[in-house]
Parts: structure tokens; sequence; C-alpha cells
């Protein structure tokens, strides 16, 4: 890829032998290095880290973000990749068992489990980008605001939302439906989010309010099950499930 020069063998591409020369910014080289994670933007998607270099589609002046996952699609198709170019916030956690392969077990003075220091780790990034595009719960509950997570907060009181992982995009969807509010809310701070962005914003409002301790979130083999925090307290006392 031209990053190291050969010192024996040779490469060739269809039966022809190929030497890489240094490229311009115009030309295009038949093999290239791929980095694995330099240049990554780890809580962008797949298709907003591509389209940081492609150039995001425009459309009325603003990103069109089908375009921008549509071009994502047909450049992951090109070499064999089934991935979806948009994410939900469910599967941040497929990444523990590259964390816990890492990570120390000394998490903030404290010893910890490899899985519980992952989780932290994730737990404490939803809560650093939650402020970023939505109100601080504590903030709101100290100045006695009206509080737009309320009507979230009291659905959990008498309900329980199972988010999991191997769930369809029609499941999946009917799921976070169910919560009161919930999808108003994430309209009201994303309004120019596509039908999948929005879910995944919806579902990472979840997320962020059990970093809050509005909610609480059992880990389960196949994802989560999100409960009320009061409710939540008692439960666990019969064990089985491990909270975060």
């Amino acid at each position: 890829g031209g990053i190291h020069q050969p010192d024996s063998g040779h490469v060739s591409i269809d039966g022809i032998h190929y030497t890489h020369s240094p490229s311009r910014l115009d030309e295009r080289q038949a093999v290239a290095f791929i980095h694995q994670d330099l240049g990554l933007v780890e809580w962008m998607t797949i298709a907003e880290n591509m389209a940081l270099s492609q150039g995001y589609a425009k459309k009325m002046g603003f990103i069109d973000w089908k375009s921008a996952e549509e071009n994502a699609k047909v450049a992951l198709q090109k070499v064999d990749c089934d991935f979806d170019p948009t994410t939900r916030i469910s599967d941040l956690y497929g990444v523990i068992p590259a964390i816990t392969g890492k990570v120390e077990l000394v998490y903030e003075g404290e010893q910890e489990g490899a899985i519980n220091v992952a989780y932290n780790l994730i737990g404490k990034t939803i809560k650093r980008f939650f402020l970023q595009f939505l109100p601080n719960p504590e903030t709101i509950k100290r100045r006695k605001d009206k509080n737009p997570y309320e009507p979230i907060v009291n659905w959990f009181a008498n309900n329980e939302l199972q988010v999991l992982f191997n769930a369809t995009e029609k499941v999946y969807k009917q799921e976070l439906n169910k919560v009161d509010g919930l999808k108003a809310l994430a309209k009201k701070y994303a309004p120019l989010a596509s039908e999948d962005e929005l879910y995944t914003f919806m579902e990472f409002i979840l997320h962020g309010l059990v970093e809050f301790s509005q909610l609480s979130k059992n880990a389960l083999e196949t994802g989560f099950d999100f409960k009320d925090l009061l409710n939540s307290v008692f439960s666990s006392r019969g064990g089985g499930e491990e909270e975060y």
C-alpha cells in the first residue's frame, strides 16, 4: 500500500505484476493500505465515517442522510461486506470482548471484573455524549423545570422494555414505540434525523437515562432489559441478572 517498501517477493493483480508508485491527490492506486482504527470516529456510524472522506450527500442545503447511507451500502458491497451502515446503540456492546481482552482489572482505583470495566467505559461515553444533544436530567431536577423525561420515566413505573440484539428492525422499532413520550422527545432534539437514526437516538436516550439514574438496565444474554429504577432495586435482590 506504499507504507513500506518491499524487500522481497512481488504482487500480482489478475496475473499482472504490480509495482506501487507514489500517488498524487488526483490519482487512484490499485492497492491501498486501510488502517484498522486510525481516522475512525467511534461514536459515528459506518456511513458517517465513510462520508467524512467521501463527502456528505446534500439535498436542499442539508445533509441527505438517506443518500449517505445508500452510498455506504454500495461501497461496502464492492468489498463483499454485509454490514449495515446504520447501527443501534446496543451494537456498541458488541465490542466488549475486545475491551475485556486488553483492559486492566483496576478501574478508578477499585478492583473490578473486566466485564464491569467494559460496561463502565461504554456507560461513561454514553453519558458524555448525552449532554451534547439533550438537557441534563440532574440540572432539570435541581431547578424544578418542566421535565421532558417525565413521560418516559412514568411509563416505566408500570412497564419494562427489552431491547434484544437479534430483534428484527420491525420488532426493534415496535418495542421502542411503546414508550410514552420517547419518540416525541427524540424528534424534538434530532429534527433532521432519518427514520433509522431516530430509532437509534431513541435507544440512546434510554441508555443515557440509565447513566443519570433515571432508569435501570439489566444485562441479558441477548440484550438489555430497561426498568423503573425503584422496581429494579427490589427485584435485583432475587439475583439472576447483572444490573448496570
